[in-house]
């Protein structure tokens, strides 16, 4: 019997002023009590204060993925722009200076920054993660061979900025050298 596979989205964000389009190193209080109840439970913290997730429920199709991300922008948008702010929903931004943005005080990120330090430090991107659900008794090998085919195109789609701290660092994709950093240690 034929069941499809189901999926669940991560996508992060890095909050910025409207006006200059900066990194908001340190968002207030009300910016993110705002974005905590535009999305509820589907709110997640990350590893930086400027940066927050939105981590989807478990879909069964595109349309309903389309709709419920679609959706959840539009109001997290329109909350955030009463107080000054944006979203910036791009893998690394092209002027933030790593370096002066807060970590997230959680014991979970606090780890992280406290065993990988400058690594965990200069790591200020953001990323949209898709969690697939592969139902049992599905050929899992057949599967990974399918989705090869689409590996050159996901490569493609997963690029960001050469831009880093505001100069180009001769690399297409600057954010693929961040994260060999992370897994090389």
């Amino acid at each position: 019997m034929y069941r499809p596979c189901t999926f669940g989205i991560e996508e992060e964000y890095l909050l910025v002023d409207l006006g200059s389009g900066r990194v908001l190193a340190s968002p207030t209080a009300t910016v993110v009590r705002r974005c905590r109840e535009v999305l509820g439970e589907y709110f997640a913290d990350e590893m930086f204060n400027s940066q927050i997730e939105v981590a989807s429920p478990v879909f069964a199709n595109v349309y309903e993925a389309r709709s419920f991300l679609g959706e959840s922008r539009q109001r997290l948008i329109a909350a955030l722009a009463e107080e000054g702010v944006g979203l910036y929903c791009a893998a690394s931004h092209p002027s933030a200076d790593a370096l002066r943005q807060q970590p997230r005080r959680l014991t979970h990120y606090r780890q992280i920054f406290d065993d990988y330090q400058h690594v965990a430090r200069s790591s200020l991107l953001s990323g949209l993660h898709v969690h697939v659900g592969v139902p049992p008794g599905c050929d899992r090998m057949q599967l990974i061979n399918r989705v090869l085919y689409w590996a050159p195109l996901l490569l493609v789609l997963s690029t960001s900025s050469p831009l880093w701290v505001g100069h180009d660092t001769g690399y297409m994709s600057y954010r693929r050298v961040i994260c060999a950093q992370l897994v090389g240690l």
